[in-house]
Formats: structure tokens, C-alpha cells, sequence
């Protein structure tokens, strides 16, 4: 496998290439936590992870999974782990030699009507694969609105 650049979550906010995603969910944010800090349930609602298992501790920064897209493994360690608030990990290791770096971070605010969420993520080509990274991130970057709203439905669904 491929090692990754470790990124914190305000990389994101300079990377090369970026997505984001809100939505808002008719649940206080303790029940959205509740999905999102069940790392076996993520390929309930997000479609591409197939499977994950748990890689040390499994909350806190400095945990970590391993989640498998497509049967392909992919290291990732939590870079933020604050409850009710804000969750953010980073891919260590994957099997996309061209990746340089890839950090996502997942934030919950409360509102009125329940949780706003903003799922971001920001990734990096290695030198000269900025181009292939972008293309090759279309899908990925399309399917976050839909796992999102499946998110949305399980949060929901819990109350």
C-alpha cells in the first residue's frame, strides 16, 4: 500500500481539491454522533465503504480504521474527535499511489431544527497527478450528497 501525508482538518480548507456537503437533520446532534461514531454501521449509509475495522482505539484522536472500498483496504487515523461536535480523520495508507493526501471532516451544529451537518473533504494528487486525482474524484465527490441523506434518514429514524 501507498503511505500518505498526514493532513489536521484545516488542510481541507487549502487543499487542491475539495467537496462539501450540508444537510440538516431533524435530530439533535447526539443521535447524528451516534452514526458517525459507529464505524461498523458506515457502510449502512455510506455506499462505497463496503466493510471497516477498527485499527487501535476507537474514538479519540489518534484511533484509526480501515475501511475497504471496492475490496480495497484504506488506513485512516482521526485527527478529531470531539463529541457531539466534530469528527476528522486523514488516510494514511491506501492502494492509490497517486494520492498525496486525503482529510475529511465531518461537523455537527446545532440549529433550531435539529443537526446541521458539513461533511468536507480535501485530497491532494501526487506531483503531476493533480489532473487524474480531480477526474478520478468526480464519483467519490457525487456520492457524498446521497450518503449523506441516508445519514439524515438513520439519524432520523433513531428519534
Amino acid at each position: 500500500m501507498a503511505t500518505h501525508e498526514l493532513q489536521p482538518p484545516e488542510w481541507i480548507d487549502g487543499a487542491p481539491i475539495t467537496v462539501t456537503e450540508t444537510i440538516d437533520i431533524s435530530a439533535p446532534p447526539s443521535d447524528v454522533w451516534a452514526q458517525i461514531a459507529d464505524h461498523e454501521s458506515w457502510p449502512e449509509w455510506f455506499a462505497p465503504i463496503e466493510r471497516v475495522e477498527l485499527l487501535g482505539a476507537p474514538t479519540g484522536v489518534g484511533g484509526g480504521r480501515r475501511i475497504f472500498v471496492r475490496k480495497r483496504p484504506i488506513d485512516e487515523v482521526f485527527t478529531a474527535w470531539d463529541v457531539d461536535r466534530h469528527f476528522a480523520f486523514a488516510v494514511t495508507d491506501s492502494k492509490l499511489p497517486i494520492l498525496h493526501a486525503l482529510a475529511e471532516s465531518v461537523r455537527l451544529e446545532p440549529i433550531d431544527s435539529g443537526t446541521r451537518v458539513t461533511y468536507r473533504q480535501g485530497l491532494a494528487g501526487r506531483p503531476g497527478f493533480g489532473w487524474l486525482m480531480r477526474l478520478i474524484w468526480k464519483q467519490p465527490a457525487q456520492q457524498l450528497a446521497t450518503a449523506l441523506e441516508q445519514l439524515r434518514v438513520r439519524a432520523e429514524a433513531r428519534g
